[in-house]
């Protein structure tokens, strides 16, 4: 827009040079080009519209008669481009140009300066990211306070920067119309000389009005810095060449023939014609452009104000949802939880109560296990406002690490009672979390796995391929894969047993447990099961059962017995160098021994470890998934 301003205030100025006028009058025109028309004999003009042309009815020329200069506009057009020239050496001019020269140095000494607005950018929204001890942009330590009043000063530096670059820009802006205004005198005076008869050099003023374009680009955008100190400095350089040109020209004008009183009128109308139809068009372009501008700021408001209210609306609902679950979760002491979700530039607004002392945005105050709470929540009211009915898939990638042992559960007690016909599947690494989802029945079924590579993706823990396994190492020789792979496996379904069987385990805070942790613990635990199973029996008089448990019993403490015999070799071939001196016929009986171990815990027909329910309270049956292998834990009362 401030580009097009400038050239129909130029078009307007050139229009007016021609007609010799200071403004624009209707009235004035048309008596102007009425009295060159009467000198054609052409007949008044009345009135003056857009379509309105000046040499209406005047003869075309002939095509074989070239177009002359018109001596008396070109005079006027090169003490024009004189005056214009002059502008720009003059006093006034020269002490802008030091003084924005000056001004620039001071910018530039400012590194910051070529991307001030990116790194406002930047800085602003590292700001509010700014959370613990941890910067940002580095993960370096810092004390939140002095971190955030160093981002701070560097925002304010740079909101001085780009306010001093405004200023500058403001400086330079009656610069660039000087500029502009000589570049186009030069080009008229050009287009002039094109028509003489006689030749004449106007390189130079080509030249000088190219460096004048080259400069005002640069000018107008400013950066690089460097470049535009250059532009400035070439604007005090005024070649002779230009002037000699200029001044040459001037005398090949001068020598033309003083053309006749017709003469004089018909160039008159035709010079002014053209400036007029220049003028008009760059009337229309800046209407059109303003009539855009215009525009696109109602669509943009409109815009603005429809998404305003859509977004409102939606927060509103989403805001009210999000607010009861996160209550439902921390209801033992933020069960009056609300929050704010207001929609601001670029982004959202996003605010919530602590403990009624205000509304703050979520790192103020609340803990990370807190706002990994607020974040599931939110993203299950957000797709349950969205999706309604059709939220009923949703992924959960190992979320709420952070969240306390007490919240998790009420995590999963949320999934259960508000979403009962979404599917989630669940990712974890941490076993507590695992247990807490299957306690609470959020999870029917669960698959672990034992390992996991970019080539082939992740491995599931599956007995029998474990088995395989072990085979193919010591088909192979490989006894130190077979027993590190054994042992892995080992550890992983020891700990599986003791949850199953609720067998008693010393609590670690780290919930990192060891075979020799878990598998005893899984042994002495069955034993007591098989026990308290036959005590069962008798008080019910179930002679045949006492005798089946009884037999299973001994069978499956004659099986720990060979597998404790051989659990040395494992513990060697694992831990110390004198793994070698094991072949595969002496891991082989090993591995059996532990095959035979872990099939005791198993049920004969569906192959599935058997597990103690209820799962909280006193146990009162050992069971597993089909239901043929069962054990009554329940003595008959007396």
């Amino acid at each position: 827009m401030p580009w097009l301003e400038t050239t129909a205030a130029q078009a307007r100025e050139s229009f007016l040079r021609t007609l010799d006028l200071s403004v624009v009058s209707r009235d004035k025109l048309l008596a102007a080009a009425n009295a060159q028309r009467a000198i054609l004999g052409l007949p008044a003009l009345t009135d003056m519209i857009e379509t309105t042309s000046l040499k209406d009815g005047m003869a075309t020329p002939l095509a074989v008669q070239p177009q002359r200069i018109p001596k008396a506009q070109a005079l006027a057009d090169i003490q024009a481009a004189r005056d214009a020239l002059n502008d720009i050496t003059g006093i006034s001019a020269m002490r802008l140009v030091d003084e924005a020269k000056l001004e620039i140095a001071l910018l530039a000494a400012d590194p910051a300066v070529s991307a001030t607005v990116k790194r406002e950018t930047f800085y602003a929204t590292g700001l509010e990211l700014i959370e613990a001890e941890l910067c940002p942009f580095c993960d370096t330590v810092w004390d939140p306070v002095d971190l955030k009043k160093h981002v701070q000063e560097k925002i304010s530096r740079l909101e001085q920067a780009s306010l001093k670059r405004k200023a500058l820009e403001q400086k330079l802006a009656p610069l660039i119309v000087q500029l502009h205004k000589a570049q186009s005198s030069m080009e008229t005076l050009i287009r002039h000389a094109q028509l003489s008869s006689k030749r004449v050099s106007m390189d130079a003023v080509q030249q000088q009005s190219s460096t004048y374009a080259t400069a005002t680009t640069q000018i107008r955008g400013l950066l690089p810095l460097s470049d535009t100190v250059a532009a400035l400095t070439s604007l005090t350089l005024m070649p002779d060449s230009v002037t000699d040109a200029i001044d040459d020209f001037e005398t090949i004008v001068k020598g033309l023939p003083e053309p006749t009183k017709q003469d004089l009128a018909r160039e008159w109308l035709t010079v002014a014609q053209e400036r007029l139809d220049v003028w008009r068009d760059a009337m229309r372009k800046k209407k059109i452009a303003s009539d855009q501008a215009q525009t696109a700021r109602r669509v943009s408001d409109v815009y603005a104000k429809a998404k305003d209210n859509v977004l409102e609306g939606i927060y509103k609902q989403v805001e009210a949802d999000f607010g009861r679950l996160y209550s439902f979760v921390n209801r033992d002491d933020e069960e009056k939880f609300s929050a704010h979700l207001i929609p601001s530039i670029g982004k959202l607004g996003f605010d919530v109560d602590f403990y009624g002392r205000g509304f703050f945005p979520p790192g103020a105050y609340h803990s990370e296990g807190h706002q990994d709470g607020m974040g599931l929540c939110l993203y299950l009211a957000l797709m349950r406002h969205l999706q309604k009915e059709q939220f009923t898939f949703a992924v959960l990638d190992d979320v709420l690490m952070s969240v306390d042992a007490g919240h998790r559960r009420e995590v999963c007690a949320l999934l259960k009672k508000e979403f009962p016909n979404t599917q989630f599947v669940m990712t974890t690494h941490d076993p507590i979390w695992l247990r807490h989802m299957s306690t609470e029945g959020v999870i029917g079924g669960r698959v672990q796995f034992k390992n996991w590579s970019v080539d082939h993706g992740p491995t599931q823990w599956d007995e029998r391929d474990v088995w395989a396994e072990i085979d193919d190492y010591l088909a192979a020789d490989d006894v130190r894969s077979a027993a590190a792979l054994l042992r892995h496996y080992l550890e992983y379904i020891s700990a599986e047993l003791c949850y199953r069987l609720h067998a008693p385990v010393g609590l670690r805070g780290d919930a990192h447990y060891q075979l020799g942790e878990l598998l005893p613990s899984a042994i002495s635990y069955m034993r007591k099961l098989f026990s308290r199973a036959k005590d069962a029996a008798n008080s019910w008089n179930q002679k045949e059962l006492v005798e089946q448990l009884s037999t299973r019993s001994s069978e499956f403490s004659s099986t720990v017995n060979s597998s404790n015999v051989e659990q040395w070799q494992v513990n060697v071939a694992v831990h110390f160098n004198s793994w070698d001196n094991l072949g595969k016929q002496d891991f082989q009986p090993v591995v059996k021994s532990f095959q035979d171990l872990l099939s005791e815990f198993t049920c004969a027909d569906c192959g599935e470890y058997v597990r103690v329910s209820p799962d909280r309270e006193t146990p009162e049956l050992v069971r597993c998934g089909c239901g043929n292998t069962s054990m009554n834990l329940k003595k008959k009362i007396a």
